[in-house]
């Protein structure tokens, strides 16, 4: 079986898969949620923010270029009571036909040059927004190898969320009666993220607490909610 999908051109397989995505989404009913583009989006007067900083790298200018690409059309997206956010529903497909050039990424665990590259800094800046703010995570996937120093890391670990077109999504839901909406600035060494919103987000502390083992690391996602310290996910990183 591994033989006969090493046959098949990647293209083909990826179209196939995008095609089950869309399938599922259609018939569990997902799709009729996802939130849409607006051509205008009316000022929301609160807001929370998160920074991180842009690290030089190999095509630093090509993922400068697809941060702002992606940060613009996510701009363009409101997110009312009950609709969910999808991070390739607002994007679209990471190719040269749709605007984004080659970067570097990490697939199957290696560092590799392909379409959108850097694209999972702005995944990840969101969920953490998500997180502080207590939108529910539909769904999120975290990376498979921890690839940086700690003097290296825009994020803490753990707070991470890897996109792959047409098989790993970032998702996330707004369980407010009130409309949200983010808001992304990407300047030449800082990616700035805002959630907006009608009325007060809580900004809820987080904590990614770690645990070394022979194999990698386990990272336990932990949030305060009231008196009671919750724990979201556990995610795990080779080394």
């Amino acid at each position: 079986m591994r033989w006969l999908k090493d046959q098949i051109p990647r293209a083909w397989r990826l179209q196939a898969q995008v095609m089950r995505r869309q399938w599922r989404d259609q018939s569990s009913g997902m799709a009729q949620q996802f939130a849409q583009k607006v051509t205008e989006i009316a000022p929301l007067p609160y807001q929370l923010e998160e920074v991180q900083p842009v690290r030089q790298s190999s095509y630093y200018e090509n993922k400068l270029h697809n941060l702002r690409l992606g940060a613009q059309r996510i701009n363009q997206v409101i997110i009312q009571p009950g609709q969910v956010f999808s991070y390739w529903h607002v994007l679209g497909a990471p190719s040269a036909q749709n605007g984004f050039r080659e970067g570097r990424n990490l697939i199957n665990g290696k560092l590799q040059a392909d379409f959108g590259g850097g694209l999972c800094q702005l995944s990840g800046i969101l969920y953490l927004l998500a997180l502080r703010t207590g939108l529910e995570v539909v769904e999120r996937h975290h990376h498979s190898v921890d690839i940086y120093t700690e003097e290296e890391r825009f994020c803490p670990l753990g707070a991470d969320a890897t996109v792959v077109y047409g098989y790993k999504d970032l998702r996330l839901q707004n369980n407010y009666p009130f409309a949200v909406a983010f808001e992304i600035e990407v300047e030449a060494q800082k990616v700035q993220a805002y959630i907006k919103s009608e009325q007060a987000l809580p900004d809820l502390p987080l904590k990614f607490s770690r645990q070394r083992t022979e194999n990698g690391i386990y990272v336990r996602t932990l949030r305060q909610e009231s008196d009671v310290q919750k724990e979201l996910c556990v995610s795990f990183y080779r080394q």
